[in-house]
Protein backbone atom coordinates (compact mmCIF):
# COMPACT_ATOMS: atom_id res chain seq x y z
CA UNK A 1 0.00 0.00 0.00
CA UNK A 2 1.58 3.26 -1.17
CA UNK A 3 -1.22 5.53 0.09
CA UNK A 4 0.96 7.59 2.43
CA UNK A 5 3.34 8.24 -0.42
CA UNK A 6 0.56 9.07 -2.92
CA UNK A 7 -0.84 11.59 -0.45
CA UNK A 8 2.37 13.61 -0.74
CA UNK A 9 1.51 14.03 -4.44
CA UNK A 10 -2.17 14.80 -3.93
CA UNK A 11 -3.15 17.98 -5.77
CA UNK A 12 -4.19 20.97 -3.65
CA UNK A 13 -5.17 24.51 -4.52
CA UNK A 14 -1.57 25.71 -4.45
CA UNK A 15 -0.41 22.96 -6.80
CA UNK A 16 -3.40 23.53 -9.09
CA UNK A 17 -2.71 27.26 -9.33
CA UNK A 18 0.97 26.61 -9.95
CA UNK A 19 0.12 24.10 -12.68
CA UNK A 20 -2.24 26.55 -14.41
CA UNK A 21 0.34 29.34 -14.31
CA UNK A 22 2.98 27.00 -15.66
CA UNK A 23 0.65 25.86 -18.44
CA UNK A 24 -0.07 29.49 -19.35
CA UNK A 25 3.65 30.26 -19.53
CA UNK A 26 4.32 27.27 -21.79
CA UNK A 27 1.78 28.60 -24.28
CA UNK A 28 4.02 31.65 -24.73
CA UNK A 29 7.26 29.61 -24.64
CA UNK A 30 8.18 31.25 -21.35
CA UNK A 31 8.53 27.92 -19.57
CA UNK A 32 9.27 24.34 -20.47
CA UNK A 33 6.42 21.81 -20.47
CA UNK A 34 6.08 19.88 -17.19
CA UNK A 35 8.04 16.66 -16.89
CA UNK A 36 4.87 14.62 -16.39
CA UNK A 37 1.45 15.10 -14.89
CA UNK A 38 -1.82 13.30 -14.33
CA UNK A 39 -3.30 15.65 -16.94
CA UNK A 40 -0.77 14.39 -19.48
CA UNK A 41 -1.75 10.81 -18.59
CA UNK A 42 -5.44 11.65 -19.16
CA UNK A 43 -4.66 13.28 -22.51
CA UNK A 44 -2.75 10.19 -23.63
CA UNK A 45 -5.74 7.97 -22.86
CA UNK A 46 -8.15 10.27 -24.66
CA UNK A 47 -6.01 10.40 -27.80
CA UNK A 48 -4.86 6.78 -28.03
CA UNK A 49 -8.08 4.84 -27.42
CA UNK A 50 -10.04 6.20 -30.42
CA UNK A 51 -7.10 5.46 -32.71
CA UNK A 52 -6.93 1.88 -31.52
CA UNK A 53 -10.68 1.37 -31.90
CA UNK A 54 -10.49 2.75 -35.44
CA UNK A 55 -7.83 0.10 -36.17
CA UNK A 56 -10.22 -2.65 -35.07
CA UNK A 57 -8.77 -3.12 -31.59
CA UNK A 58 -11.94 -3.62 -29.57
CA UNK A 59 -13.95 -6.27 -27.76
CA UNK A 60 -12.34 -9.72 -27.41
CA UNK A 61 -9.87 -10.33 -30.22
CA UNK A 62 -6.58 -11.97 -31.14
CA UNK A 63 -3.71 -10.86 -33.36
CA UNK A 64 -1.54 -12.70 -35.84
CA UNK A 65 2.03 -11.82 -36.82
CA UNK A 66 3.62 -13.25 -39.96
CA UNK A 67 7.41 -13.11 -39.67
CA UNK A 68 10.09 -12.90 -42.31
CA UNK A 69 13.59 -14.35 -42.02
CA UNK A 70 14.72 -10.94 -40.69
CA UNK A 71 12.08 -10.65 -37.96
CA UNK A 72 12.76 -10.33 -34.25
CA UNK A 73 10.17 -10.55 -31.48
CA UNK A 74 11.04 -8.83 -28.20
CA UNK A 75 8.83 -10.17 -25.40
CA UNK A 76 8.33 -8.72 -21.91
CA UNK A 77 6.66 -10.69 -19.15
CA UNK A 78 4.84 -9.10 -16.21
CA UNK A 79 5.94 -5.49 -15.79
CA UNK A 80 3.78 -4.72 -12.71
CA UNK A 81 4.73 -1.05 -12.65
CA UNK A 82 8.50 -1.68 -12.91
CA UNK A 83 9.03 1.63 -14.65
CA UNK A 84 12.74 2.04 -14.04
CA UNK A 85 13.48 -1.49 -15.18
CA UNK A 86 11.47 -0.96 -18.36
CA UNK A 87 13.42 2.22 -19.14
CA UNK A 88 16.71 0.36 -18.67
CA UNK A 89 15.51 -2.45 -20.96
CA UNK A 90 14.44 0.05 -23.63
CA UNK A 91 17.86 1.65 -23.35
CA UNK A 92 19.41 -1.75 -24.00
CA UNK A 93 17.10 -2.25 -27.00
CA UNK A 94 18.22 1.13 -28.26
CA UNK A 95 21.86 0.02 -28.05
CA UNK A 96 20.90 -3.13 -30.00
CA UNK A 97 19.42 -1.09 -32.83
CA UNK A 98 15.85 -2.29 -32.20
CA UNK A 99 14.32 0.88 -30.71
CA UNK A 100 15.31 4.33 -31.95
CA UNK A 101 15.78 7.48 -29.87
CA UNK A 102 12.18 8.56 -30.53
CA UNK A 103 10.81 5.19 -29.32
CA UNK A 104 10.06 4.08 -32.86
CA UNK A 105 10.99 0.52 -33.74
CA UNK A 106 13.81 0.69 -36.25
CA UNK A 107 12.73 -2.14 -38.59
CA UNK A 108 9.19 -3.00 -39.77
CA UNK A 109 10.02 -6.68 -39.18
CA UNK A 110 10.77 -6.10 -35.48
CA UNK A 111 8.02 -6.37 -32.86
CA UNK A 112 7.73 -5.74 -29.13
CA UNK A 113 5.12 -7.76 -27.23
CA UNK A 114 4.04 -7.14 -23.65
CA UNK A 115 2.37 -10.21 -22.15
CA UNK A 116 0.05 -8.23 -19.87
CA UNK A 117 -0.02 -7.39 -16.16
CA UNK A 118 1.75 -4.10 -16.83
CA UNK A 119 -0.04 -2.29 -14.00
CA UNK A 120 -0.30 -2.43 -10.19
CA UNK A 121 2.04 -3.35 -7.32
CA UNK A 122 4.15 -0.22 -7.78
CA UNK A 123 4.05 3.45 -6.74
CA UNK A 124 4.61 4.56 -10.36
CA UNK A 125 2.01 2.62 -12.31
CA UNK A 126 0.69 5.74 -14.05
CA UNK A 127 4.16 6.59 -15.37
CA UNK A 128 4.64 2.99 -16.51
CA UNK A 129 1.36 3.01 -18.39
CA UNK A 130 2.30 6.37 -19.93
CA UNK A 131 5.47 4.85 -21.33
CA UNK A 132 3.49 1.90 -22.75
CA UNK A 133 1.09 4.32 -24.41
CA UNK A 134 4.00 6.21 -25.97
CA UNK A 135 5.28 2.97 -27.46
CA UNK A 136 1.83 2.12 -28.79
CA UNK A 137 1.41 5.58 -30.29
CA UNK A 138 4.76 5.45 -32.03
CA UNK A 139 4.38 1.85 -33.23
CA UNK A 140 0.68 1.00 -33.77
CA UNK A 141 1.51 -2.08 -35.87
CA UNK A 142 4.69 -3.25 -34.16
CA UNK A 143 3.96 -3.01 -30.42
CA UNK A 144 1.40 -5.36 -28.91
CA UNK A 145 0.16 -4.93 -25.35
CA UNK A 146 -1.76 -8.09 -24.47
CA UNK A 147 -4.53 -8.24 -21.90
CA UNK A 148 -3.35 -9.83 -18.69
CA UNK A 149 -5.07 -10.71 -15.45
CA UNK A 150 -4.71 -7.17 -14.08
CA UNK A 151 -6.19 -5.63 -17.25
CA UNK A 152 -9.25 -7.91 -17.17
CA UNK A 153 -12.60 -7.68 -15.40
CA UNK A 154 -11.68 -4.59 -13.36
CA UNK A 155 -9.13 -6.63 -11.41
CA UNK A 156 -6.85 -3.58 -11.36
CA UNK A 157 -9.44 -1.87 -9.16
CA UNK A 158 -8.43 -4.20 -6.33
CA UNK A 159 -4.80 -3.08 -6.48
CA UNK A 160 -2.59 -0.01 -6.34
CA UNK A 161 -3.60 1.68 -9.60
CA UNK A 162 -7.04 2.34 -8.09
CA UNK A 163 -5.54 4.14 -5.09
CA UNK A 164 -3.03 5.95 -7.26
CA UNK A 165 -5.79 7.38 -9.47
CA UNK A 166 -7.99 8.27 -6.50
CA UNK A 167 -5.23 10.43 -5.03
CA UNK A 168 -3.06 11.61 -7.91
CA UNK A 169 -5.92 12.23 -10.38
CA UNK A 170 -8.56 13.41 -7.90
CA UNK A 171 -8.59 16.90 -9.45
CA UNK A 172 -9.45 15.54 -12.90
CA UNK A 173 -12.74 13.81 -12.12
CA UNK A 174 -15.44 13.56 -9.48
CA UNK A 175 -15.85 9.82 -10.11
CA UNK A 176 -15.20 7.36 -7.29
CA UNK A 177 -12.13 6.23 -9.26
CA UNK A 178 -10.95 9.12 -11.45
CA UNK A 179 -10.20 8.11 -15.05
CA UNK A 180 -11.51 4.58 -14.44
CA UNK A 181 -13.62 4.71 -17.60
CA UNK A 182 -10.67 5.91 -19.66
CA UNK A 183 -8.38 3.21 -18.27
CA UNK A 184 -10.96 0.50 -18.92
CA UNK A 185 -11.45 1.84 -22.44
CA UNK A 186 -7.73 1.33 -23.06
CA UNK A 187 -7.77 -2.16 -21.58
CA UNK A 188 -10.72 -3.04 -23.82
CA UNK A 189 -8.49 -2.41 -26.85
CA UNK A 190 -5.95 -5.06 -25.80
CA UNK A 191 -5.85 -8.46 -27.54
CA UNK A 192 -6.20 -11.70 -25.59
CA UNK A 193 -3.41 -13.42 -27.48
CA UNK A 194 -0.87 -13.04 -30.22
CA UNK A 195 -0.12 -15.87 -32.67
CA UNK A 196 3.19 -15.97 -34.52
CA UNK A 197 3.14 -18.03 -37.70
CA UNK A 198 6.00 -19.83 -39.39
CA UNK A 199 8.05 -17.69 -41.78
CA UNK A 200 5.66 -16.38 -44.44
CA UNK A 201 2.98 -18.61 -42.84
CA UNK A 202 4.06 -21.66 -44.83
CA UNK A 203 2.99 -24.28 -42.27
CA UNK A 204 0.20 -24.89 -39.76
CA UNK A 205 2.58 -24.51 -36.78
CA UNK A 206 2.11 -21.54 -34.45
CA UNK A 207 3.59 -19.88 -31.39
CA UNK A 208 1.02 -18.47 -29.01
CA UNK A 209 1.73 -15.64 -26.58
CA UNK A 210 -0.97 -14.99 -23.99
CA UNK A 211 -1.49 -14.53 -20.28
CA UNK A 212 -3.80 -17.56 -20.26
CA UNK A 213 -2.64 -21.14 -20.71
CA UNK A 214 -4.00 -23.45 -23.41
CA UNK A 215 -7.14 -24.40 -21.47
CA UNK A 216 -7.62 -21.31 -19.30
CA UNK A 217 -9.71 -19.15 -21.65
CA UNK A 218 -12.70 -20.61 -23.45
CA UNK A 219 -12.48 -17.96 -26.17
CA UNK A 220 -9.01 -19.08 -27.23
CA UNK A 221 -10.09 -22.23 -29.05
CA UNK A 222 -7.92 -22.10 -32.13
CA UNK A 223 -9.96 -24.36 -34.42
CA UNK A 224 -12.79 -21.81 -34.29
CA UNK A 225 -10.63 -19.22 -36.04
CA UNK A 226 -8.20 -21.51 -37.86
CA UNK A 227 -9.01 -19.99 -41.25
CA UNK A 228 -7.82 -16.61 -39.94
CA UNK A 229 -4.62 -18.13 -38.57
CA UNK A 230 -3.88 -20.14 -41.72
CA UNK A 231 -4.64 -17.37 -44.21
CA UNK A 232 -1.63 -16.69 -46.45
CA UNK A 233 -2.29 -12.99 -46.99
CA UNK A 234 0.71 -10.72 -47.06
CA UNK A 235 1.19 -8.18 -44.32
CA UNK A 236 2.67 -8.74 -40.92
CA UNK A 237 -0.31 -7.89 -38.75
CA UNK A 238 -3.95 -8.95 -38.54
CA UNK A 239 -6.77 -9.13 -35.99
CA UNK A 240 -9.73 -11.44 -35.50
CA UNK A 241 -12.68 -10.49 -33.31
CA UNK A 242 -13.74 -13.52 -31.30
CA UNK A 243 -17.26 -12.29 -30.57
CA UNK A 244 -18.51 -10.33 -33.56
CA UNK A 245 -16.85 -12.35 -36.32
CA UNK A 246 -18.61 -15.51 -37.46
CA UNK A 247 -16.73 -18.59 -36.14
CA UNK A 248 -14.86 -20.48 -38.82
CA UNK A 249 -15.41 -24.21 -39.00
CA UNK A 250 -12.07 -25.94 -39.35
CA UNK A 251 -10.94 -29.19 -37.72
CA UNK A 252 -8.79 -29.25 -34.59
CA UNK A 253 -5.89 -30.71 -36.57
CA UNK A 254 -5.69 -27.65 -38.82
CA UNK A 255 -3.73 -25.61 -36.27
CA UNK A 256 -0.82 -26.84 -34.17
CA UNK A 257 0.22 -24.69 -31.21
CA UNK A 258 3.79 -25.90 -30.87
CA UNK A 259 4.98 -23.32 -28.33
CA UNK A 260 3.24 -21.08 -25.81
CA UNK A 261 4.62 -18.18 -23.78
CA UNK A 262 2.17 -17.68 -20.93
CA UNK A 263 1.62 -16.17 -17.52
CA UNK A 264 2.25 -18.04 -14.31
CA UNK A 265 0.75 -17.64 -10.85
CA UNK A 266 3.94 -17.24 -8.86
CA UNK A 267 2.29 -17.79 -5.47
CA UNK A 268 1.24 -21.26 -6.65
CA UNK A 269 4.46 -22.23 -8.45
CA UNK A 270 7.32 -20.61 -6.58
CA UNK A 271 10.57 -21.27 -8.43
CA UNK A 272 13.82 -19.33 -8.79
CA UNK A 273 13.55 -17.12 -11.85
CA UNK A 274 16.17 -15.32 -13.92
CA UNK A 275 13.64 -13.82 -16.33
CA UNK A 276 12.92 -16.91 -18.47
CA UNK A 277 11.69 -20.28 -17.24
CA UNK A 278 10.79 -23.47 -19.09
CA UNK A 279 7.48 -24.82 -17.78
CA UNK A 280 5.90 -28.28 -18.04
CA UNK A 281 4.26 -28.87 -21.46
CA UNK A 282 0.80 -27.31 -21.84
CA UNK A 283 -1.55 -29.59 -23.85
CA UNK A 284 1.47 -30.79 -25.80
CA UNK A 285 2.93 -27.31 -26.36
CA UNK A 286 6.40 -26.35 -25.17
CA UNK A 287 5.67 -23.73 -22.49
CA UNK A 288 7.75 -20.78 -21.30
CA UNK A 289 7.27 -17.98 -18.79
CA UNK A 290 8.93 -14.55 -18.99
CA UNK A 291 9.25 -12.25 -15.97
CA UNK A 292 10.22 -8.57 -16.20
CA UNK A 293 9.30 -6.92 -12.89
CA UNK A 294 12.08 -6.54 -10.28
CA UNK A 295 9.82 -4.48 -8.01
CA UNK A 296 9.88 -4.73 -4.23
CA UNK A 297 7.04 -7.29 -4.25
CA UNK A 298 9.00 -9.65 -6.47
CA UNK A 299 12.29 -8.89 -4.76
CA UNK A 300 10.87 -9.99 -1.42
CA UNK A 301 8.56 -12.79 -2.54
CA UNK A 302 10.64 -14.39 -5.30
CA UNK A 303 14.13 -12.95 -4.76
CA UNK A 304 13.80 -11.67 -8.33
CA UNK A 305 16.41 -8.96 -8.98
CA UNK A 306 16.66 -8.81 -12.77
CA UNK A 307 15.91 -6.46 -15.60
CA UNK A 308 14.79 -9.02 -18.17
CA UNK A 309 13.26 -9.55 -21.60
CA UNK A 310 13.61 -12.16 -24.35
CA UNK A 311 14.16 -12.00 -28.10
CA UNK A 312 12.69 -14.69 -30.35
CA UNK A 313 14.51 -15.24 -33.64
CA UNK A 314 12.76 -17.17 -36.45
CA UNK A 315 14.25 -19.81 -38.74
CA UNK A 316 12.92 -21.78 -41.70
CA UNK A 317 12.11 -24.76 -39.47
CA UNK A 318 10.51 -24.30 -36.08
CA UNK A 319 12.99 -26.59 -34.35
CA UNK A 320 15.71 -24.04 -35.21
CA UNK A 321 13.89 -21.02 -33.80
CA UNK A 322 15.71 -19.52 -30.82
CA UNK A 323 14.75 -17.61 -27.70
CA UNK A 324 17.41 -15.46 -26.04
CA UNK A 325 17.15 -14.13 -22.50
CA UNK A 326 18.64 -10.70 -21.85
CA UNK A 327 19.00 -9.99 -18.15
CA UNK A 328 21.06 -8.05 -15.64
CA UNK A 329 21.15 -7.93 -11.84
CA UNK A 330 19.73 -4.59 -10.69
CA UNK A 331 21.87 -4.58 -7.52
CA UNK A 332 25.01 -4.28 -9.65
CA UNK A 333 26.22 -2.11 -12.51
CA UNK A 334 26.92 -5.13 -14.70
CA UNK A 335 25.82 -5.06 -18.35
CA UNK A 336 23.07 -7.24 -19.75
CA UNK A 337 24.01 -10.87 -20.29
CA UNK A 338 22.44 -13.40 -22.63
CA UNK A 339 21.56 -17.05 -22.73
CA UNK A 340 20.08 -18.63 -25.87
CA UNK A 341 17.82 -21.68 -26.07
CA UNK A 342 16.04 -23.51 -28.85
CA UNK A 343 12.44 -22.41 -28.60
CA UNK A 344 10.84 -25.79 -29.30
CA UNK A 345 13.11 -28.16 -27.36
CA UNK A 346 14.23 -25.86 -24.55
CA UNK A 347 17.83 -27.00 -25.03
CA UNK A 348 20.54 -24.41 -24.41
CA UNK A 349 22.33 -23.42 -27.60
CA UNK A 350 25.78 -23.53 -25.96
CA UNK A 351 25.29 -26.21 -23.34
CA UNK A 352 24.08 -25.71 -19.79
CA UNK A 353 26.66 -23.21 -18.56
CA UNK A 354 25.89 -19.91 -16.84
CA UNK A 355 24.35 -17.00 -18.65
CA UNK A 356 26.91 -15.55 -21.03
CA UNK A 357 27.76 -11.89 -21.75
CA UNK A 358 26.41 -10.62 -25.06
CA UNK A 359 28.43 -12.71 -27.57
CA UNK A 360 31.23 -11.04 -29.50
CA UNK A 361 30.20 -12.79 -32.70
CA UNK A 362 26.87 -10.96 -32.69
CA UNK A 363 26.37 -7.93 -34.98
CA UNK A 364 27.90 -4.70 -33.67
CA UNK A 365 24.52 -3.50 -32.35
CA UNK A 366 24.45 -6.50 -30.02
CA UNK A 367 27.86 -6.05 -28.43
CA UNK A 368 27.80 -5.61 -24.66
CA UNK A 369 27.65 -2.10 -23.32
CA UNK A 370 28.03 -0.84 -19.81
CA UNK A 371 24.79 -0.40 -17.96
CA UNK A 372 23.53 3.07 -18.94
CA UNK A 373 22.57 3.97 -15.39
CA UNK A 374 23.04 2.66 -11.90
CA UNK A 375 19.99 0.70 -10.81
CA UNK A 376 17.25 3.21 -10.03
CA UNK A 377 15.19 1.88 -7.11
CA UNK A 378 12.13 0.23 -8.70
CA UNK A 379 9.96 0.91 -5.65
CA UNK A 380 10.12 2.54 -2.25
CA UNK A 381 11.86 -0.44 -0.62
CA UNK A 382 14.89 -1.31 -2.74
CA UNK A 383 17.69 -3.70 -1.88
CA UNK A 384 21.04 -2.33 -0.80
CA UNK A 385 21.85 0.10 -3.62
CA UNK A 386 24.96 -0.12 -5.77
CA UNK A 387 27.42 2.81 -5.69
CA UNK A 388 26.10 5.79 -7.60
CA UNK A 389 27.51 6.64 -11.00
CA UNK A 390 28.31 10.22 -12.10
CA UNK A 391 25.44 12.65 -12.26
CA UNK A 392 25.20 12.58 -16.04
CA UNK A 393 24.35 8.86 -15.82
CA UNK A 394 21.67 9.26 -13.19
CA UNK A 395 18.77 8.81 -15.61
CA UNK A 396 18.33 6.98 -18.88
CA UNK A 397 18.66 9.71 -21.48
CA UNK A 398 19.01 7.69 -24.66
CA UNK A 399 15.36 6.89 -25.29
CA UNK A 400 13.42 10.13 -25.90
CA UNK A 401 12.98 13.47 -24.25
CA UNK A 402 9.53 12.43 -23.11
CA UNK A 403 10.62 9.10 -21.66
CA UNK A 404 13.52 10.82 -19.94
CA UNK A 405 11.16 13.35 -18.41
CA UNK A 406 8.93 10.60 -17.08
CA UNK A 407 11.98 8.79 -15.75
CA UNK A 408 13.17 11.89 -13.90
CA UNK A 409 9.76 12.38 -12.38
CA UNK A 410 9.53 8.73 -11.30
CA UNK A 411 13.03 8.83 -9.84
CA UNK A 412 12.14 11.87 -7.76
CA UNK A 413 8.97 10.09 -6.65
CA UNK A 414 10.91 7.02 -5.53
CA UNK A 415 13.40 9.14 -3.59
CA UNK A 416 10.63 11.02 -1.81
CA UNK A 417 8.89 7.75 -0.98
CA UNK A 418 12.08 6.46 0.60
CA UNK A 419 12.36 9.63 2.70
CA UNK A 420 8.80 9.23 3.91
CA UNK A 421 9.38 5.57 4.75
CA UNK A 422 12.46 6.42 6.79
CA UNK A 423 10.61 9.10 8.76
CA UNK A 424 7.58 6.87 9.41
Amino acid sequence: DFSSYYNTLKPNWKKNVKEKIHKFLTWFSLAKPPLWSASFFKTQLEKLVPLRIADGHKDEFVCKLIPTAQSKFVVFGNIQGAFHSLVRCLTQLNSMGIVAQDLKIANPDYFIIFMGDVVDRSPVTMETLSLLMLLLQQNPKNVLYLKGNHESNNYWQEHTLKTELQIRASHLSKDVIPLANEVNALFNTLPLACYITSIDNKTNEFIRISDAGREQNELLIEHKFASFLLAKERGAHGCFNLKTTTPLSVSDESVEIKVILKGEKKRETFQPHSGLRLLPPDVGSTAWNVLSCPTVVYQKALKFMNDAFVVITPAEKLDRWKITLYNRNITTQDPFKTKTFYLLSGAAENGNGPTEPVPSEAPPALTPVAAPTPPVPPTDEPPTPAPKAPEQQTMDTTITTTATSIAQQAHDIAQRAQDIARKA
